[in-house]
């Protein structure tokens, strides 16, 4: 999961879809199948099932 407090929805796909086209650029993550999960309190305060659920049992990756 990856958090920030930016409130700018089209800001953060473009990041997401960044951050995923850079790893999938990389030998180590380029065949890996990786989910991003964002989460903003600024456009959502509280976190929903899927961030509970990043936290808990996400995998860290090793940038």
């Amino acid at each position: 999961m990856v958090g920030c407090n930016d409130a700018d929805a089209t800001r953060l796909l473009d990041a997401k879809l960044n951050l995923l086209a850079d790893l999938h650029a990389t030998a180590a993550f380029e065949d890996e199948r990786i989910d991003v999960v964002l989460f903003s309190p600024s456009l959502d305060p509280q976190p929903r099932a899927i961030h509970r659920e990043a936290m808990a049992h996400g995998v860290e990756l090793p940038l």
